[in-house]
């Protein structure tokens, strides 16, 4: 059996090719298919709207904060490139500069769900779909192309389910974090759970710190899961436990509340 994989995730992410790199032992780079979508998913907001949306909802604290965080990750990402850092050393590559590195195809798509989309992915027919820290919602007749579709979430499911799950923890003062993979439904961050793995909060975690190691386990565990798919070993399914709970759009007084415990968004992040 040799092991087809296609992986959604977006074209600008600081996370995902943590675990894009965790796979690469794993599996043939040719047959993995990264399928990558514009971070930006609306054309008619544009930069500058999207900017405007998140001052709004967010405040100024956050949107400078994650500007001055995507600054260093550019820098320190076209650092690693001077000095031909190799993809396994990598620790600021985006995805499509990952990709290439490790040999993985790669293709882009406006929207997952769309004709054009569902084309592309019928044409490399994965055995598996892996939505990795994606920006759109899946609908059946998408993660239906293959006969496995999983999620990865960096938290400990079912708590914190939704987006951005390490500024939420940070913020309302979790002491364990971790991560799920999944098996995909039409409910965000619901289906069986395949893998999960802790990790305790640090007491100078950043959102970045925090982040980044959740992505680590992440990419442990979807090394191992595609392992045993690979030699046909059976997927044990772990039973749900703890309280669920759902955090979406990141408000002033989220970020106020993050602050107020003391944490920032880009401590640790350093060449």
């Amino acid at each position: 059996m040799s092991l087809k994989v296609c992986i959604f995730t977006p074209s600008k992410h600081a996370y995902a090719p943590l675990v894009m790199k965790a796979i690469a032992d794993a599996i043939d780079p040719q047959n993995v298919l990264v399928l990558m979508t514009p971070k930006l998913r609306s054309k008619k907001k544009g930069r500058f709207g999207r900017a405007f949306q998140i001052l709004r909802s967010s405040g100024a604290d956050y949107l400078v904060s994650l500007g001055l965080m995507q600054l260093k990750l550019d820098r320190y990402s076209k650092r690693e490139d001077r000095a031909n850092v190799p993809a396994q050393q990598r620790r600021f590559a985006d995805p499509p500069t990952m990709a290439k590195l490790i040999g993985f195809r790669t293709n882009g798509t406006i929207a997952i769900n769309d004709p054009p989309a569902h084309e592309i992915i019928k044409e490399f027919a994965p055995d598996v779909i892996v939505s990795l820290f994606f920006n759109q919602i899946i609908k059946r007749e998408t993660f239906e192309l293959a006969s496995e579709a999983w999620n990865v979430h960096p938290s400990l499911l079912p708590a914190y389910k939704g987006v951005s799950p390490a500024f939420w923890m940070l913020a309302r003062g979790a002491l364990e974090a971790g991560a799920t993979i999944h098996r995909l439904t039409e409910k965000i961050d619901e289906g069986d759970y395949l893998f999960q793995e802790s990790t305790p909060v640090m007491e100078r975690d950043s959102m970045f710190t925090l982040y980044a190691r959740c992505a680590e386990l992440a990419g442990e565990g979807l090394r191992s899961l595609l392992v045993k798919l690979e030699a046909r070993e059976p997927l044990n399914v772990i039973p749900e436990e703890g309280e669920s709970s759902y955090f979406s759009t990141i408000t002033k007084d989220a970020v106020r509340e993050f602050r107020r415990n003391g944490r920032t968004f880009s401590r640790g992040l350093e060449y």
